[in-house]
């Protein structure tokens, strides 16, 4: 590496870490020491041969104390808010079906609460005005690190083909479940050459299969800004939604999917389960159904309509939704095991 001192012919030897360093460059030469700059604070310069650890010491540093709290912190606050939304809507949206089996007690107590409808709304409103002053805390943050962040010319052939040697890397990690290094191989894909939407979304999956669900929902909703009908990306923050247990949240996204395209198996199957967690066991067969009449070979699409039709005690029909996996994976045990089970519960 050259010294960015034109009059300096030599390789760069040195880097400066010191926070208030007095010289426009960090990097420095042997003849920048012999003229004595970075003087006042030799200690904090290092061999530009230790870099690298120095790199790697930062990124390490940035995952444990600001990385993992935010995530920590992200995580807090959206179980908080599901929490809440649950309990206003158990408290304050009760179906006709529900009403006519309360009995009076029950009904004046209902009647106490939808009193108290406008107490908590307020109260929700005070909320806002509370979040709406960290996210303008978090939007400053955000401004203070692009006025720093490094700064790119403008693609060359040569940077698109750096980020997509980038991309393949992290296609191949990912293939052999390394997740964490896929993750970091397509974070510097989309430094290089931002917004390749593909990138990102293989970026949400790393994401998802490290268990990250909330930065993967943030990360599929990154791409839904550049494509608002982007179907995987629906299909990834539903499938977020579903493992964070928001299961109404998830068929919300899954509908919009089927809005755009009412026989996409993978959605009509996912939305199944999100019902089947809601109990809502009759809905779920109805969406495992259109899936199989799509693809009759989705093994876990026919296995998920005989764990529904099982709790429903229709035992002959879920051995035969059994069968039918059986004839996709013989040698299925969790499939056997129910099919047993069931048979079990006919001889009775």
């Amino acid at each position: 590496m050259q010294c960015p001192f034109l009059d300096h012919n030599q390789q760069v030897e040195r880097f400066c870490i010191n926070l208030n360093c007095c010289e426009k460059m960090r990097l420095s030469c042997n003849q920048c020491h012999q003229e004595s700059f970075h003087i006042g604070h030799q200690k904090d310069q290092q061999l530009i041969s230790n870099l690298p650890n120095y790199v790697e010491e930062i990124s390490n540093k940035c995952e444990k104390e600001m990385i993992q709290i935010l995530t920590e912190l992200s995580d807090q606050i959206n179980q908080m808010i599901f929490l809440l939304k649950d309990k206003i809507r158990t408290q304050f949206q009760i179906s006709l079906e529900r009403l006519k089996t309360l009995n009076n007690i029950q009904v004046n107590q209902m009647l106490c609460q939808f009193i108290n409808l406008n107490n908590v709304s307020q109260e929700i409103i005070e909320l806002k005005v509370v979040a709406q002053i960290l996210l303008t805390t978090l939007d400053e943050r955000i401004k203070n690190l692009d006025s720093s962040q490094l700064s790119y010319k403008q693609q060359s052939s040569q940077d698109i083909a750096e980020a997509r040697q980038y991309y393949i890397e992290g296609l191949t990690l990912f293939q052999k479940h390394d997740y964490v290094k896929a993750l970091s191989a397509f974070d510097t894909s989309l430094m290089i050459n931002p917004n390749q939407i593909n990138v990102m979304l293989w970026k949400g999956d790393s994401l998802y299969y490290c268990n990250s669900y909330q930065d993967a929902l943030m990360q599929f909703k990154q791409v839904l800004k550049l494509d608002q009908s982007n179907i995987d990306s629906l299909y990834g923050i539903g499938n977020c939604l579903y493992k964070l247990n928001q299961y109404s949240e998830a068929i919300c996204w899954f509908d919009k999917i089927l809005v755009l395209n009412s026989k996409h198996v993978k959605t009509l199957t996912k939305k199944g389960d999100c019902l089947q967690e809601m109990n809502n066991y009759q809905e779920a067969i109805f969406c495992y159904d259109k899936a199989i009449c799509e693809d009759p070979s989705q093994f876990w699409t026919i296995q998920s309509k005989g764990s529904c039709l099982q709790k429903l005690k229709k035992y002959q029909e879920a051995i035969s939704c059994y069968d039918k996996a059986l004839m996709l994976d013989q040698n299925n045990q969790i499939v056997k095991s129910q099919k047993s089970y069931c048979e079990q519960m006919l001889q009775k």
